[in-house]
């Protein structure tokens, strides 16, 4: 797993050319409640990822590599280039049951303060290990909260 700075022309590129993806996940929840996105890469295919939550009120939202879990609700990755038949290998699922958090890679508090929406987002792009597990999760300090979790990716054989 490394960091890397790229510009948005990148991103471009890629959707352009069919190789780029995005999944969307959004919940309303309460109080010490989580919104929980994990995605397990291919084997062969790097991906990279650059994660955004969004929050009606405050919360704690953390990144996770190697998370354990099982269940959840099967989530669908889209290509964002309509007209492309690629596939990003990717398997997600929404609100698993949590074995282990994993390696907590980054964290960050979303304040509650005033009205409105709240986002937060990965200032860097993580290029991520193959075949291994992400949790991109919130939990929310505050009752009827709306949190949507969007993951933004690329990929490259």
């Amino acid at each position: 797993m490394g960091v890397v700075n790229v510009s948005s022309e990148y991103f471009d590129e890629k959707v352009n050319v069919g190789d780029g993806y995005v999944l969307n996940y959004a919940k309303a929840v309460s109080a010490g409640s989580a919104v929980t996105v994990v995605i397990t890469t291919p084997a062969t295919t790097k991906v990279k990822m650059k994660a955004i939550v969004d929050s009606t009120q405050g919360g704690i939202w953390a990144i996770s590599e190697s998370a354990s879990v099982s269940a959840g609700s099967a989530l669908t990755v889209y290509n964002k280039q309509r007209g492309s038949s690629k596939t990003s290998g990717i398997v997600a699922v929404g609100t698993p049951t949590i074995t282990s958090l994993g390696n907590t890679i980054e964290s960050h508090y979303m304040g509650s303060t005033g009205t409105g929406l709240r986002t937060a987002s990965v200032s860097e792009l993580y290029v991520l290990a193959t075949a291994t597990s992400y949790m991109v999760y919130f939990t929310s300090n505050a009752t009827s909260t709306y949190c949507s979790i969007t993951l933004a990716m690329t990929t490259e054989v």
